[in-house]
């Protein structure tokens, strides 16, 4: 049996390291739960594999997995407020392609002003696509959650900012045959 083109859904979702490393700091100082994050790899596994939309609502996450719409909404709201999560919402202009409506959530958790309202998990976390397409949806998710700080950018920020601090001592030591640190910049290590 041939798939028709427009039912075809190929592609996949990249969840990157350094956004992943970010998570587990996140847990481990305790400021997403474990259930939060679960929520959050939950929303992942629903994204489209070529527009990086979430088609969801936490009422249909809720009753998914068993849950009181408001647990799941806390969750949800704990996961913006990192900065992991931005709910958008499309243009109604556009109509859906035939592929893309398999992916919207069941009509009857919808409600009218929740219409075409979609989630979208941070780039650097989760993405599709290449470079290109993670510029644009990094510059749309921006502009979505607005010019506050996100913590979820701060804990990227301090993990990148230790990777080059170990790379820079990784290069003296390498460099120096050892007899260097970072700190001591050309000071011989005591025997």
């Amino acid at each position: 049996m041939k798939i028709p083109r427009h039912e075809r859904v190929s592609g996949f979702v990249m969840l990157h390291h350094l956004g992943l490393r970010a998570v587990d700091r996140l847990v481990l100082a305790k400021e997403l739960s474990p259930r939060a994050l679960f929520v959050l790899m939950s929303i992942a596994a629903r994204m489209h594999p070529r527009t990086a939309r979430a088609w969801v609502t936490t009422v249909e996450l809720a009753a998914r997995h068993d849950m009181e719409p408001d647990h799941m909404s806390h969750h949800v709201a704990r996961l913006k407020q990192l900065g992991m999560l931005v709910r958008r919402r499309e243009a109604p202009t556009r109509k859906l392609e035939p592929w893309e409506r398999r992916f919207l959530p069941d009509s009857s958790t919808r409600t009218s002003h929740s219409r075409r309202l979609f989630l979208q998990i941070h780039p650097l976390l989760v993405s599709v696509g290449g470079q290109t397409k993670r510029d644009r949806d990094l510059e749309q998710f921006r502009k979505a959650i607005g010019s506050r700080s996100l913590r979820f950018e701060e804990v990227l920020a301090a993990i990148k900012a230790e990777d080059e601090a170990q790379d820079l001592a990784d290069y003296i030591k390498r460099e120096t045959g050892g007899q260097a640190t970072p700190t001591g910049m050309g000071t011989p290590v005591a025997a």
